[in-house]
């Protein structure tokens, strides 16, 4: 018997004839979205390569697994589970043996103690960071967060909020500084940081950390006494065990241990462990919040695949394998390693303050390892031209890192390519 195909990218016959083609079943919200621009451009930037040019891409944080494998024990704890057909849903918040793992790596390296309840697991870090947007911001909220920044005004868009965009200097290493939130608070119900910084790889100091925690804590105190809702603080630490040399992490509550009731941590194995296409992350949120964040993440169904979370647990679990991998990456990254990198770099025009004061120049010279973290993973040997697109702000602060702090100046609008 045979079967008609019918051609569902075509109207059919049968449509309204005076239907008003304008009119959209899409909300506002989603009209008013659009995609990613990170992800935009990294497409763009897989065509180009495809085509076989050299580019050094600096857009989406991943890792090419010839040059960085994910941790052998790894890859042997997943495909063990897979054998023993550990294929079953996982619970909603994770499996216990996972977030057992994670609030012990937290107790042991960080000096977060924890309840086993505060552990919120996730397909990586996205769905935490979805939920704590969720959970905590109404509509004509404020989220305040710096520049540049990761994906955060997508999430502002998605919760109908107001975003506080706070430009930040090189002097401060691109990082957010107490002077430039304080009297900026009013209508604010969530703040946004992340160190190691994301995508300039700089990471707060226990001084500076401490500082905004202090403009936070006093706003709380002033709010409780009003009866207004607290200001919360995301702290997106997903790079934390990616720092070496003398370069520390530190942690809201680990410089200000009141700040407890205010901060959410999110957090995964995908950049720690070049584990990018595995898929676990988590939050980290106040017991006070967990029963929440678990009913909404049930409904989300972003969970971790169970396989995945079994291994996370095993390797989490082992301080050596962790300590051995971690040790090895700077040494991956050595030998990949560019030096000096010929100009000009193909960069957005777009208007933004880090443009100014950038001129002229062909050639800088660049430890990349400061320039962004998505760099140790994008060191290509024996490049003769490099291209850095605008990814988010990261061409931008890699500009103006090369211009003024290295005392080479680069023009920004050089072989713009249509840009």
């Amino acid at each position: 018997m045979s079967m008609q195909v019918i051609d569902c990218g075509a109207a059919p016959a049968s449509a309204t004839p005076n239907l008003d083609e304008d009119v959209s079943p899409l909300n506002s919200m989603a009209q008013g979205l659009g995609g990613s621009k990170i992800l935009k451009i990294a497409g763009e930037i897989r065509a180009m390569q495809a085509a076989g040019r050299d580019v050094c891409n600096l857009t989406v944080g991943d890792f090419k697994p010839s040059q960085f494998r994910v941790p052998s024990e790894l890859t042997a704890e997943t495909q063990a589970a897979l054998e023993r057909g550990e294929t079953n849903y996982p619970p909603a918040v994770g499996l216990a043996e996972t977030r057992q793992a994670v609030r012990d790596l937290y107790e042991r390296e960080l000096g977060l103690n924890y309840p086993v309840d505060s552990i919120i697991m996730g397909s990586g870090a996205r769905p935490p960071i979805y939920a704590t947007f969720r959970l905590l911001v109404e509509p004509g909220d404020t989220v305040l967060y710096a520049l540049p920044s990761w994906n955060v005004g997508y999430y502002v868009h998605l919760s109908g909020a107001k975003p506080l965009e706070i430009p930040t200097l090189p002097e401060n290493d691109f990082l957010l500084d107490a002077a430039q939130i304080e009297g900026k608070l009013d209508g604010v119900t969530l703040m946004v940081l992340n160190s190691p910084m994301n995508p300039c790889g700089t990471a707060f100091s226990a001084e500076g950390l401490g500082r905004i925690c202090d403009v936070v804590l006093a706003e709380n105190r002033k709010r409780q006494a009003s009866g207004d809702r607290p200001l919360m603080v995301l702290y997106d630490q997903v790079y934390w065990m990616l720092t070496f040399g003398e370069t520390q992490h530190h942690t809201p509550i680990g410089v200000r241990p009141e700040m407890v009731p205010y901060t959410i941590f999110v957090d995964a194995i995908s950049k720690s462990f070049a584990a990018t296409g595995l898929r676990v992350g988590w939050g980290v949120v106040p017991p006070s919040l967990s029963s929440a964040y678990k009913a909404l993440i049930g409904h989300m169904g972003a969970w971790a695949p169970r396989p995945e979370q079994i291994a996370t647990a095993a390797m989490l679990n082992d301080t050596d394998a962790i300590e051995r991998y971690h040790c090895e990456m700077p040494d991956l990254g050595a030998q990949n390693s560019i030096g000096e990198i010929p100009m000009p770099l193909v960069v957005s025009t777009e208007e933004h303050p880090y443009f100014s004061g950038v001129t002229g120049g062909d050639k800088a010279a660049a430890d990349w390892s400061k320039l962004c973290p998505h760099a140790l993973v994008s060191r290509i040997a024996g490049i003769n031209h490099i291209e850095i697109p605008y990814s988010e702000g990261a061409a931008i602060a890699i500009v103006y890192y090369i211009s003024s702090v290295l005392g080479t100046a680069v023009q920004p609008d050089s072989l713009l390519h249509g840009r």
